[in-house]
């Protein structure tokens, strides 16, 4: 159902097993609870909330992915993976005071919004290519992103517009590279 919100309260964990889990034909999620599968998970709605929630596949095979149409929010979120991890926003994406762990494989880490970004106060870690990308400004404050764990691979930041990583400690296995079309 396209006007469906999907709700998953505080408390719930929803918990496929060895089977996927798929969500795609609902216009809203919301994820305060966990869910969790040993093979892929992937969430796409016009918008989404997974804020004090968690999503985990750290005993998978398979992605992670978290997909919206508009808003994508993940604040104070637990994510973690196996494989490779992607949250996508044709919108804005805030992941504030989150823990997104891609450490359990060595897959990558990707954010990627098209508008702006914020993961003031996360903590990304992951042990393959760690990319945070936004078409408008960017702010990574007060952070941590680290994928020294993996093995010769790269942290990648971009923000089209402004970019602010006060206080922010980013830690890789080989290069950084920050990159902005404002001000740093």
């Amino acid at each position: 159902n396209e006007d469906a919100t999907l709700r998953i309260p505080a408390g719930v964990t929803v918990d496929t097993g060895s089977d996927q889990l798929d969500i795609d034909d609902v216009d809203r999620i919301r994820g305060a609870g966990t869910v969790r599968s040993e093979k892929k998970i992937d969430l796409a709605a016009d918008s989404i909330s997974l804020d004090d929630g968690r999503v985990d596949n750290t005993d998978g095979s398979l992605q992670l992915i978290v997909d919206s149409e508009t808003s994508l929010t993940a604040d104070g979120a637990v994510l973690a993976s196996a494989n490779v991890m992607e949250l996508r926003s044709n919108d804005a994406m805030s992941v504030d005071d989150a823990d997104i762990d891609n450490t359990a494989g060595d897959k990558g880490l990707k954010l990627d919004s098209e508008a702006g970004l914020t993961a003031d106060g996360s903590t990304l870690t992951s042990a393959g290519k760690t990319e945070i990308l936004s078409k408008d400004d960017m702010s990574v404050q007060s952070a941590v992103v680290d994928n020294s764990e993996g093995d010769n691979v790269d942290i990648f930041v971009e923000s089209k517009s402004d970019l602010t990583v006060d206080s922010t400690v980013f830690n890789a296995a080989d290069e950084i590279t920050l990159k902005s079309g404002g001000e740093k």
